[in-house]
């Protein structure tokens, strides 16, 4: 008596259906866990980065804007200047044409030593090449720490 088995060509089929199949389902297995990963270690590069910050500007009078900014780590790892930048910048608007958008933009001196502990405050000196007449303008200084910014307004 002869036994009967799956042709050679409809197990190849099954072993093609098979694989794809497990493939899929472990395709659908790590994008799930990848992408939940990618945001928590955004979320993570986010708080590390934090900071506060408060500004006074300073008379100047050789026609450039100088701010004495306090800035205080709120992040969850200290800020090691030398690895990461802390860049500031001027945009002016003008008060009396709000039309007008953008009227000038500068970029300041840049802190690129030292290191901010965590809950540590620092006073840094940013000198921006723009003469601003504030009864005619307003501008925004913006810090940028890695990858977070954070702006106030001079009205």
């Amino acid at each position: 008596m002869m036994k009967r088995s799956v042709s050679p060509i409809i197990a190849t089929i099954l072993l093609i259906i098979m694989t794809v199949g497990i493939a899929a389902l472990m395709y659908t297995w790590m994008s799930g866990m990848l992408t939940q990963l990618t945001a928590q270690t955004g979320q993570q590069i986010l708080q590390s980065t934090a900071f506060d910050f408060s500004v006074a500007p300073i008379a100047s009078p050789n026609g450039t804007n100088t701010f004495s900014v306090s800035i205080r780590n709120t992040g969850a790892v200290n800020i090691d200047f030398s690895k990461t930048n802390a860049i500031a910048a001027v945009t002016v608007y003008d008060r009396l044409n709000p039309a007008a958008g953008v009227v000038n933009q500068s970029s300041c001196s840049t802190i690129n030593t030292g290191t901010l502990s965590v809950g540590e405050s620092k006073s840094f000196i940013f000198t921006c090449g723009v003469n601003i007449d504030v009864s005619r303008y307003y501008y925004v200084l913006r810090v940028t720490i890695g990858s977070t910014s954070k702006e106030v307004i001079f009205r």
